[in-house]
């Protein structure tokens, strides 16, 4: 299921029995009109698409992004940090400090998504949410 336009960031991982089921990474350059307008068209529907813009190709920047999947607990467990959600993007450039945001980010131009039906983007360097 896996191609040059599109890559399950569950691929290669623990959680790779789930990727079938996203998060996936799809290359909009790549792809059909018609892939992209069903990705608008979903993003208007539920909070389950963002947009990114990286130069890097999708393998690259699953890699980078697979390396944020996994986040600990105070209390040690291990949980699934779901960066991909809208809302859970928003929350967590408000929150990182400088180098946990640098880390995150910084190896995206911007990150784009709706936030209660707003546009927001999150840059390199600040984020507008």
């Amino acid at each position: 299921m896996q191609d040059a336009t599109r890559h399950s960031l569950f691929t290669g991982t623990p959680d790779a029995a789930l990727a079938h089921a996203g998060p996936w990474l799809v290359d909009v350059a790549r792809s059909t009109p018609s892939v992209v307008e069903d990705l608008a068209v979903l993003e208007h529907e539920a909070p389950s698409v963002t947009w990114l813009f990286a130069v890097q190709d999708l393998g690259g920047l699953a890699q980078l992004l697979q390396l944020h999947l996994e986040t600990r607990l105070p209390d040690g467990r291990a949980a699934l940090l779901r960066f991909w959600d809208p809302r859970v993007l928003v929350k967590l450039a408000q929150i990182l400090e400088p180098a946990q945001r640098e880390a995150m980010f910084g190896h995206i131009h911007e990150w784009h998504l709706l936030l209660d039906g707003k546009r927001a983007i999150i840059g390199r360097r600040d984020a507008d949410v």
